[in-house]
């Protein structure tokens, strides 16, 4: 019987010791877990394209396209390369609102990156600028 008890004793101090070991290990992995959120967190200038790109996105719902195609100028400002998806965004507001030298630069962002000009022509939006002295540049340029 004593023998019993000194097994079970010598268990229970084989439990304790792994809980002891599980519970080391699982803290060491919620740091660097933590850590490795911590690396993916946006840094401010992400941030402000995102929030900026948002306001212009919600700009355009209320059909504020001079306002959109604001946001979306200074959401640029804080990212090497917009995404091509905010560039055609920006083109939309920008020729809806006449300005054609801007649409023209977004424009040609989007088609330096693969995006087809003929594809762009057939949109309706984009007919009446490619009928202007920047469409033709545009179409020139490729």
């Amino acid at each position: 019987m004593n023998q019993f008890f000194m097994y079970l004793h010598a268990m229970r101090l084989i439990t304790f010791r792994v809980r002891i070991v599980c519970l080391v290990f699982l803290c060491n992995c919620s740091i660097g877990i933590n850590g490795f959120a911590q690396d993916l967190e946006l840094n401010d200038s992400l941030k402000n394209y995102y929030r900026l790109a948002n306001l212009a996105e919600l700009e355009v719902l209320d059909s504020n396209y001079k306002n959109a195609s604001a946001y979306y100028s200074k959401a640029f400002s804080f990212k090497k390369h917009p995404f091509c998806s905010d560039h055609y965004n920006k083109a939309l507001c920008d020729v809806l609102i006449n300005d054609y030298q801007n649409a023209y630069k977004s424009l040609k962002y989007i088609v330096q990156y693969g995006y087809s000009l003929d594809s762009l022509k057939k949109i309706e939006t984009f007919k009446p600028y490619f009928s202007k002295a920047y469409g033709v540049k545009l179409i020139a340029f490729n």
